[in-house]
């Protein structure tokens, strides 16, 4: 039975930083289940890609059971409408999805502060967003480099924030969170089949760049949670199930240590 963890943190800010990972994002679903059932609730969020997707609908205060719904419903893809005179898909897709979830909402309105991670290309640096429209800040988010085509905004091109950050742990910290749980969904290489599997090759290709940024992660973290998730491709979620069950045990390993 599942202890409560909720007085061993009492009077701290709790932060929650959750990676990228494409479709393996439905194991940070898991994760959160398992926080949930030991009673932890989290102050401070921050994702990048696809956490930063899971996180925007936690701060709106949507539960985990309704993502999961959403995401059982759907292939990935739904997602990838290719857009015309360019080479890559739209990411303005993402956006949509995001708001069939939890509404079109503005940072302002959610219920717990939330952060999301993108790339600027020219300035080469993190591009953090706190303000605004938060389906922008997400699609910006999730825009991996060669599968989506890049976003133009106020005289900048953004990226995927994995290019630099693939573990937000240290946007939660500077948000002024006491202890910090974050999830990497990208602690193994995956196992691909090369031929004739582009958008694989391509997602499994900028795992290897982002995966050294991920371990940058773990040094502002108190506590990581990286799920075995090797065999599970990024472009599928047809194995949701199994990815959210993943989640779960690898969180429910780490809570038992607390």
């Amino acid at each position: 039975m599942p202890k409560d963890l909720s007085k061993a943190f009492e009077g701290k800010k709790l932060g929650l930083a959750l990676g990228g990972g494409a479709a393996r994002g439905v194991a940070h679903l898991g994760a959160l289940k398992a926080f949930e059932e030991y009673g932890l609730e989290f102050d401070l969020i921050a994702g990048t890609s696809v956490g930063s997707l899971v996180g925007a609908c936690y701060a709106a205060g949507v539960h985990w059971k309704d993502m999961y719904d959403a995401v059982k419903g759907m292939k990935v893809s739904d997602l990838l409408n290719w857009k015309k005179w360019h080479i890559g898909y739209d990411s303005i897709t993402i956006a949509e999805f995001l708001e069939d979830i939890m509404g079109k909402k503005n940072f302002e309105n959610l219920d717990k502060p939330f952060k999301a991670v993108a790339v600027s290309v020219k300035k080469a640096e993190e591009k953090i967003f706190a303000k605004g429209d938060v389906s922008l800040a997400v699609r910006a988010s999730c825009t991996v480099p060669g599968v989506f085509v890049p976003i133009e905004l106020e005289d900048d091109v953004i990226v995927d924030g994995g290019v630099l950050n693939n573990v937000p742990s240290n946007v939660v910290r500077d948000m002024g969170a006491d202890v910090i749980f974050a999830i990497d969904l990208n602690g193994e290489l995956p196992d691909i089949e090369v031929e004739g599997k582009l958008l694989e090759t391509l997602y499994a290709v900028f795992n290897i760049m982002v995966r050294n940024n991920s371990q940058l992660g773990y040094h502002d973290a108190d506590h990581v949670i990286a799920p075995c998730l090797s065999n599970y491709p990024y472009h599928s979620i047809k194995k949701a199930e199994e990815m959210f069950e993943r989640g779960y045990e690898a969180t429910i390993e780490l809570l038992e240590q607390i």
